[in-house]
Parts: structure tokens; sequence; C-alpha cells
């Protein structure tokens, strides 16, 4: 459908209440111009006094009733160099807050050695300086984001369990599971608008996300080496000693096979396919394990994945793996030698036949997911007619998300 109809579809829910009007913002003169009824507001610069409140406040780590400096020197430093731009003037304050500078005296010779502007390296800093101030458990969250594609729409437990995978969030010993926490660290980075809501269904409950131009580009700075992400299509491609977590993106037009493309990842921790189709055979190795020795997370989701070979049960370091509507009978009983395993990710996988007979083998396993979307007419069809036997011994399972009961 045509963009305009995409719109009024995601708009449709509002109901068309007398009096709605849609806010759009914009660094885009060129979307101002497409989207608009009215001629674009154009912000101004910030007043003085306002410029001031906004650096105590961020410098004080306040959000009401800061004090601002009575200072002259230091009141002359903050508005020369922001001159009315509010993310200069909050990541000054940001910068005093990071010196941990309590004598106020010394402020502006601090502000002094800062050099600021409004250009686009300068705002690129600024963002940088927003992820600084992230708390630390929240940044390798942040930074393995960057595996996600610009415009890509994923959900929050979909991140969740893959950063469980990677180790970034440790288990508490309180009252609170291990998925409490990456909730409250996903809650954390989208209240900081590092993740934006893209789309919510109809129950307002699920809701998907995406990382902005912007924050994608800080999160592929931040990661540095570590993560990297590859368009299907081009030359053959081999892995970086150093990149630990790899997206493979897919176009309409790809005919290769990624794993011939990219036939070696001793180093990965992290391997996830994107932008397939079931039309897309993807056929895995039967030497995955001497290919990818340290692989925490494999993601293979809505390809034309068929079987996996006996050697997966030889990825001893996997935690989470999704297959997703892909076209999988069975699971070889190999998978139940994955003792790390947390994750088994088999949505919408119609075809699905039967699970392994030894699954309570998996004492670490903590998500299984064969839900079946319901606005699928397909969601009815299932080919799975019975659950293993003694699944009840899974004693840390967390999400079982249907239950199936043989005739």
């Amino acid at each position: 459908p045509r963009p305009g109809r995409l719109l009024e579809r995601e708009l449709g829910g509002l109901g068309h209440a007398p009096g709605s009007k849609i806010i759009v913002t914009t660094r885009s003169e060129n979307v101002a111009g497409l989207v608009r009824t009215l001629g674009p507001h154009r912000l101004q610069r910030l007043e003085e006094e306002d410029c001031l409140s906004l650096f105590s406040q961020c410098a004080q780590g306040t959000e009401h009733h800061a004090h601002v400096p009575d200072d002259t020197r230091l009141k002359e430093e903050v508005l020369r160099k922001c001159r009315g731009v509010p993310f200069i003037a909050a990541s000054l304050g940001y910068t005093i807050r990071l010196r941990q500078e309590n004598d106020r005296s010394k402020w502006a010779d601090i502000l002094r050695e800062e050099k600021w502007d409004s250009s686009t390296s300068h705002f690129n800093r600024a963002l940088r300086l927003s992820y600084v101030q992230l708390d630390y458990h929240l940044k390798p969250c942040f930074a393995y984001s960057s595996i996600i594609p610009h415009k890509f729409q994923f959900e929050k437990e979909w991140l969740i369990r893959h950063w469980m995978a990677q180790g970034f969030i440790p288990d508490a010993g309180s009252d609170d599971t291990v998925e409490d926490t990456g909730r409250a660290y996903f809650k954390s980075l989208v209240s900081q608008s590092f993740f934006q809501i893209a789309h919510v269904d109809r129950t307002g409950e699920e809701h998907r996300y995406v990382l902005s131009e912007m924050m994608h580009d800080l999160a592929s700075n931040v990661s540095g080496a570590d993560c990297g992400c590859y368009l299907m299509g081009r030359q053959r491609y081999s892995v970086p000693v150093r990149v630990r977590h790899l997206t493979v993106v897919f176009c309409k037009d790809a005919s290769q096979d990624m794993f011939q493309v990219i036939s070696c990842g001793e180093s990965l921790h992290t391997l996830i396919a994107l932008g397939g189709s079931k039309d897309v055979d993807l056929k895995i190795p039967d030497d995955i394990d001497k290919r990818y020795t340290r692989l925490r997370a494999l993601d293979l989701s809505n390809f034309g994945v068929t079987a996996l070979p006996r050697s997966i049960g030889k990825l001893k370091h996997l935690r989470c793996l999704q297959l997703q509507g892909t076209r999988i009978r069975c699971l070889p009983e190999s998978i139940c030698e994955l003792y790390n395993l947390q994750t088994l990710g088999l949505r919408n996988c119609y075809e699905l036949e039967e699970l392994p007979h030894d699954l309570k083998s998996l004492c670490k396993l903590r998500h299984i997911d064969l839900l079946m979307a319901p606005d699928d007419p397909r969601h009815k069809v299932c080919s799975l007619r019975c659950m293993p036997k003694d699944i009840g011994l899974l004693t840390n399972l967390q999400t079982l998300s249907r239950f199936v009961v043989s005739e």
C-alpha cells in the first residue's frame, strides 16, 4: 500500500475524534513540505533564562527547581557557548555533572575548556554524552542494539532474550526474575528515547520498537568493532576477528547461500538473519559446531529452514535459538544436549510436528514460544499433536505459550 494508506491505517484507531491534531517533528525541510497542512513552525532559540535553567538542571541532576547559578562569569560562559541551542545547554550541564566538581567557582573554568557549537559533529558529541550518562548496566545493552538495522521493528521480549543470552542481565538473587530486570532495563532505555515505539497493536499491549537513525548511528559508534551488519548480495564476506555479533540482511534479489558467504565465524557470539521469507531455503551446514564454536544466539526466523543438523547439539554455549516462522517439522534429539539453552523460539511454526522427547534435560530452559498469530488464518492449523513427556520437570520455565493435549 501507498505510504498515505499506511498512515491512515495506523491512525485509524484514534477514532477521528473532533479536534484531533497530529504534530510532526523533523529536521528535514523536505519532510515538512510533504506532510504539512499548515506552514511549518520553526523552533526558535531558547531564551537566556531557559538556557541557564536547563544547564542547572542537568548539572545538578534535578528535574525541578534547580538553583540557577549567581556567578556572572559562569552565566556568560554558558550563554556564549550554547547560543540558545537546548542540546548544548544540556550537554554543558552533563559535563559539569560528570566531573563531579562541587566547587561551583570552578565551573566557569571547566566550561571554558569545552568547545561547542551547533554543528553536526557537536550534535553527535552531545548524543554520545547522553550515552555516557547511562547507568553502567544499560551501556552494553544499548551498544548491542546496533545489530538491529535502522527501521527494523523489534519486540521488547525478543531483545531481552538476546541480552540474556549474552549475559548482560545478571541474576540479582531477589524476588525479581532476570526477565523482570531486563524489562526494567528496556523501560529505562525507552523512557530516555534510546528506543522509540513504532507500532501498537489493537489491544494496546503489544508494542514494536525501532532505533531512530541517530540512535542507530550512536549505537554503532559506541559498539565499535564488536557488532557488524552485512547486506547479502555483496562479495564473499570474511568475518573480522573482532566482530562478536553479526546481523545478515537479505534483500529481495539475494540468491546466495548465507552459510557459503559467511563460511566461518569462530569469534561470533550472535548470528541473526533478517529480511528473508519461507521461500528462501536456508540449509544449515552439518559442521555448524566447528564454524561457530562460541555462538550464544542463533536467529533464523522467517526463513525456509526445514531441518537442523545433529551437530547443532554441539554448540555448547548456545542460549537463544530462534526459529520463528520457519518450515521446521521436527527438531533433532541432539537439541537436548544444549544444556545452556534459555530460549527456544518456535512461534508460527505451523509445520512443526513434534518436540524432542528428552526436552526435560534442558534444565536452564526458560522460554518455549509456540504461539500462533491470531490474525493469521493458519493459526487453527496445528501439526503439533502432543507435548513431550515430563515437560513439567523444566522447573525454570517461565514461558510456555501453548500446550497441546494429545488425543
